[in-house]
């Protein structure tokens, strides 16, 4: 599977014109994956809720995330037990639903607070809650591609991070991105010069900031949580276009960072960035940057509208 996940990548990197490259993973002297197995420390009914934080709670004693990304999967049983309460498909999506919007909430609050702080991304994880059997490739791909830094991006059918049914290529961006990514340039020496975001200010539908890194700056992309009330062409989550809407509504509306607008640079170590203001959204939004060496850095801003600006975009809405 990995090897498949990795021959992905290398393939569509070299499709937009950048040489051949992938991430790499450990083996062992016959080139398999090194696996290493954890036995959970309690019993397996306790990892039947909330699985990825307890787990992680005990990898983390063991391995070093940093400068890595853990490929963890999670070999526990699904079996309901005969005594215990079974709750129909509609009741479990319901509570999950309702636990998704009451954590993006309390997100949205954190990211307010945080608004204007710089966050270095470093490493990652990515859990597996069922057995790798259960998982096609291009669910692994996309988890490998959410873990890299690279965001849901709904411009295009075709485009990878569409999490459309058409989706089968890397954009040109994504490709850009990958290509400096710490990853896939096996990088030992981790060098990071500061990167500096200056206070995002608008000029008509121009969003405008400074941004300063001596290591050079790759790209920068600006991304929203959508607030429209209908998905965009290419979601395609279900195949009736009411359900697919009401799917929106429930799962994904204002619920999943998407590229919204991005520029590719040429390594400037100073740059004036304008991009397209978001007009669909009244939350924070989020610009991240990639230095020429990997490094990523994201960081908070919020929209500023007067009561009178609100008031007329729900009338013409």
């Amino acid at each position: 599977m990995l090897k498949d996940v990795q021959s992905f990548f290398a393939d569509e990197i070299e499709r937009h014109g950048y040489d051949r490259k992938s991430f790499e993973f450990e083996k062992n002297s016959d080139d398999s994956a090194k696996v290493y197995l954890l036995e959970g420390e309690t019993t397996d009914k306790y990892y039947q809720s909330s699985a990825k934080s307890k787990v992680m709670k005990e990898i983390s004693r063991h391995f070093n995330a940093k400068n890595n990304i853990l490929f963890i999967i999670v070999d526990k049983s699904h079996e309901v037990k005969p005594n215990e309460t079974r709750k129909t498909y509609a009741e479990t999506e319901r509570n999950i639903t309702a636990k998704i919007k009451r954590l993006n909430t309390t997100l949205d609050r954190i990211a307010f607070r945080l608004q204007g702080s710089d966050f270095r991304q470093q490493g990652g994880e990515i859990v597996l809650n069922k057995s790798l059997d259960s998982y096609s490739k291009d669910v692994i791909i996309l988890k490998f591609a959410n873990t890299f830094g690279l965001n849901r991006d709904y411009r295009n059918p075709s485009y990878l991070m569409s999490y459309s049914d058409q989706s089968k290529h890397l954009s040109k961006s994504s490709a850009a991105w990958l290509n400096k990514c710490k990853f896939f340039n096996h990088v030992e020496n981790y060098f990071d010069n500061k990167t500096e975001i200056g206070k995002l200010s608008r000029s008509r539908r121009i969003a405008r900031f400074k941004v300063e890194d001596a290591d050079g700056v790759s790209q920068v992309r600006l991304i929203v949580k959508p607030s429209n009330e209908k998905p965009p062409a290419v979601f395609q989550w279900k195949s009736d276009p009411s359900e697919n809407q009401s799917v929106w509504k429930r799962k994904f509306h204002g619920s999943h960072g998407v590229l919204h607008d991005f520029i590719t640079l040429n390594g400037e170590k100073k740059a004036t960035i304008e991009l397209d203001y978001p007009t669909h959204t009244d939350i924070p939004f989020e610009i991240l940057v990639i230095d020429e060496l990997g490094n990523r850095v994201s960081k908070f801003t919020k929209k500023r509208r007067n009561l009178l600006t609100l008031y007329l975009q729900r009338i013409l809405n």
